[in-house]
């Protein structure tokens, strides 16, 4: 039995792989969200995701569209931004092809009925966003004692960008980690 999980993120050669170990009883489980993938670059491909159904026609497909972590307005906004991939997402692809009976809708529910809170903080230089975002993160720790540093994440891109915000946390004595 094989789970493959972030499946989007796999290339050609190891979905070949996949393949010939779970050969001939398919015992196969993958999770995989091409809204997700990260590793292009790598060769990563929603083909895969797509040739799947082929090669797996009597595969069981579950369709996670509950969330329960976020408001329904950050889902929303979320949502709206991931449009911005068209035509290239499988929701699209798969309208296109119409392959799936009513079409997959990967907009999602949330369970959390609060409002979330969405800000946009936009400075005129990378300096300048790091401060924002860091003076941003101390305002919210003052204001809320029930708080730990260790609530607070920052997001980055590449390791490299981390520098601009360690350098400003460790200005401003804020404990992290990295």
């Amino acid at each position: 039995y094989i789970l493959v999980d972030e499946f989007q993120d796999t290339n050609l050669a190891q979905y070949e792989l996949i393949k010939l170990l779970v050969a001939p009883k398919n015992n196969i489980t993958v999770v995989g969200d091409d809204d997700q993938a990260i590793y292009k670059f790598r060769g990563a491909s929603i083909f895969n995701i797509l040739k799947f159904k082929d090669d797996y026609p009597g595969a069981q497909e579950i369709f996670l569209t509950t969330n329960y972590r976020s408001a329904q307005n950050i889902l929303d906004l979320a949502y709206q931004f991931i449009q911005q991939n068209n035509p290239y997402r499988l929701e699209v692809k798969l309208a296109q092809a119409k392959s799936e009976p009513g079409g997959l809708s990967k907009k999602l529910a949330a369970q959390n009925k609060s409002l979330g809170e969405i800000e946009h903080l936009h400075g005129q230089s990378l300096e300048d966003e790091v401060r924002m975002t860091v003076e941003k993160i101390i305002a919210i720790y003052n204001k809320n004692k029930n708080l730990k540093w260790s609530d607070f994440a920052i997001l980055i891109r590449a390791n490299s960008s981390a520098n601009d915000f360690t350098y400003v946390l460790e200005q401003a004595k804020v404990p992290y980690n990295f």
